[in-house]
């Protein structure tokens, strides 16, 4: 795919990427030769006393200017969903070059929206940014429920991430995950795990009150001003209804207003058999579509955001139905799905966030 491919939006995209472009140069190519320039261009120009020192920088600054263009436009020739980069999720945090989910190691070099699942440790009062199939103690397997038991936060407190034989650093703690967030200006989505429904709403409402908690305590904070920008943008999601439902009486509570999403798995047996989707399936009825009833689910669940598992079964007309409805749609793909063409296809359809 090249430039002579992309419609009128992507064109302009490939033009707002040069210019980025050309910041990227200024700060990392440039260094202290460029500060060096900007001083001699600054004390020492007089247009009309030195002609051709000014004609040398009005020279310089056009060779940049076309170098970032090119630099943009080549870039966005091979990536041309870098353009639209807020509308991109990483799922567990594992951008292309970090592999270890869940991790502080989620952070580094990474600047836009990152997606962790939150599981309630057995103090009943601890979250952790964890996802079970992360951890094999002994070599065994750890399900949600025996994470759920036998973890304190002593004991996650020596847990270290690990992905196959590559291993991190300590896991975080929710409160450790959220903070590293605002600090850097990533937007947070967590998913509400738990091995049962009760478990699910204890997790979602703990969720909540830890965010409240942290407010207050002026985590997010700088300078004695608050940004509202961060929480309005952070998201909860969740398979399932109970979850979503005790986050949603919680919010009303503490007066948040955090984006609440419901995740739709991608087909009736598939949820049949977890443990907390289960629940959901009563928005469902036999000779319904699908996908519907999982707009439906979304919407009686006062969401802002309906969570889709499949994007083969994504439409322009389902996407609309969703918009019509008031609600955002949200795609996960999965990892030996996830090209940038699939991407693009979604994206076109006007999808509002991929999760990848």
């Amino acid at each position: 795919m090249g430039y002579k491919d992309f419609g009128l939006e992507d064109r302009l995209n490939v033009l707002v990427c040069g210019v980025y472009g050309l910041l990227l140069l200024q700060r990392e190519k440039i260094g202290e030769k460029g500060k060096e320039v900007g001083r001699i261009v600054g004390e020492e120009i007089d247009i009309l006393k030195k002609p051709l020192r000014a004609i040398g920088a009005i020279l310089f600054y056009l060779l940049l200017l076309t170098n970032s263009l090119f630099y943009g436009i080549i870039n966005c020739s091979f990536y041309p969903d870098w353009a639209r980069m807020e509308k991109h999720i990483v799922h567990r945090g594992q951008w292309e070059g970090q592999n270890l989910p869940n991790s502080f190691e989620s952070f580094r070099l990474y600047k836009t929206g990152l997606e962790a699942d939150v599981i309630l440790l057995n103090d009943g009062k601890t979250l952790a940014v964890a996802h079970t199939a992360d951890f094999t103690p002994q070599g065994q397997p750890v399900n949600d429920d025996m994470f759920e038991q036998m973890t304190s936060p002593d004991n996650f407190a020596k847990i270290k991430v690990s992905k196959g034989e590559k291993q991190g650093g300590a896991a975080p703690f929710f409160t450790e995950y959220l903070a590293g967030c605002y600090d850097r200006g990533i937007s947070a989505t967590f998913e509400i795990r738990a091995s049962k429904p009760e478990m699910a709403l204890k997790t979602a409402r703990r969720t909540v009150e830890t965010v409240k908690e942290m407010r207050d305590a002026g985590t997010f904070k700088v300078q004695g001003k608050e940004s509202p920008e961060f929480l309005e943008q952070m998201a909860i999601h969740s398979f399932s209804a109970e979850a979503i439902t005790e986050a949603q009486h919680a919010l009303e509570e503490t007066g948040l207003s955090l984006k609440l999403g419901f995740t739709w798995l991608s087909s009736y047996e598939h949820a049949s058999k977890n443990p907390i989707a289960a629940t959901a399936l009563r928005y469902y009825h036999e000779g319904d579509n699908w996908e519907q009833a999982g707009l439906k689910a979304a919407k009686d669940l006062g969401c802002n955001f309906v969570f889709f598992v499949e994007p083969s079964k994504m439409t322009a007309e389902l996407v609309q139905e969703a918009h019509s409805l008031g609600l955002e749609l949200y795609v996960f793909i999965r990892s030996n799905e996830n090209t940038l063409e699939l991407r693009k296809k979604l994206l076109d359809l006007k999808v509002d966030k991929l999760l990848y």
